[in-house]
């Protein structure tokens, strides 16, 4: 479901198509799902002699397969890129380890420096810069935060 999530947001940004709503829309789903993946616990390993083969994603490979795909996608639109720096401030908050706000911290520098490169507009660039020093400190210094209240969307 990712990968389709990923692929329809890719497809909205695209200079044929441009419909940052639908980018973010897609990015509000991703965010749920990985919120509920970042609330959990990692799931305990079968023992070696168990019959069921399986391969078992974790939070960072998820993470990491939704953005890494989207960045170069997403840092072309100053405010779908805002909104996925939110997204990630949001998933960082509920996080059940140190680890999954690292990764979500590892993307919003990923994301914002991509920004940069991408974003003509010097105010475009100067946001999306202000708002990724709000979510990594939003993110070093965790607290209950309600989702859609991160400081990355509500400066």
């Amino acid at each position: 479901m990712v990968d389709q999530l990923v692929e329809v947001g890719v497809r909205a940004l695209s200079p044929g198509v441009n419909d940052p709503h639908t980018a973010m829309l897609c990015l509000d789903w991703l965010g749920a799902a990985l919120c509920a993946f970042a609330e959990r616990p990692p799931a305990e390993r079968l023992p070696a002699a168990s019959p069921v083969l399986y391969s078992q994603v974790t939070f960072g490979v998820m993470l990491d397969r939704a953005f890494d795909q989207m960045r170069q996608h997403v840092s072309t639109d100053r405010t779908t890129a805002l909104y996925a720096l939110a997204i990630l401030t949001d998933i960082a908050s509920v996080a059940c380890r140190p680890d999954m706000a690292a990764g979500c911290a590892r993307q919003v520098t990923r994301l914002a420096m991509s920004a940069n490169e991408q974003l003509t507009e010097t105010l475009a660039r100067e946001d999306v810069e202000e708002a990724r020093a709000r979510a990594i400190a939003k993110i070093a210094a965790p607290q209950a935060v309600d989702l859609g209240e991160s400081s990355a969307r509500n400066g």
